[in-house]
């Protein structure tokens, strides 16, 4: 099985769970962000020059996203793709539609250079040459 189709289900059987959660995670997140709300209006201190430090943008970026380890999370979703054994339709549908969208996939051709071609025969030619470039 390729990774980008094993991606492709995770995410449809992610989309799944989150429908089924969604309605237990509101009044949580709700109460959350109430509290996050109240802590930043809180008075913040202005950083003077001297208290400033120049940062790389590679140091920003590995410092808000340091690198985790992901193994024991794709092994519980794999679990949980192999403990269903049913599929919704829904699911099935979005899956047919992105394989027949990709065998359907059309290479345009160019188009064939016609020949150029004159009502005129070389007699015609030899005939215009002689009358026009013939010196007198």
């Amino acid at each position: 099985m390729s990774t980008s189709l094993l991606k492709k289900s995770l995410r449809l059987f992610e989309d799944e769970e989150k429908r089924e959660k969604s309605v237990k995670k509101k009044s949580s997140q709700r109460k959350t962000e109430r509290v996050i709300q109240k802590s930043s209006t809180a008075i913040k201190k202005q950083a003077t020059l001297k208290d400033r430090k120049v940062k790389s943008a590679i140091e920003v970026f590995v410092k808000k996203h340091p690198k985790q380890d992901k193994t024991l999370e794709n092994l519980a979703l794999l679990e949980k793709l192999s403990q269903k054994k049913t599929i919704t339709e829904e699911s099935a549908n979005k899956i047919f539609s992105y394989q027949l969208k990709k065998q359907h996939k059309t290479i345009e051709k160019a188009p064939k250079k016609k020949e150029n071609s004159t009502v005129f025969t070389e007699e015609d030619f030899l005939k215009f040459e002689r009358e026009y470039f013939v010196k007198a």
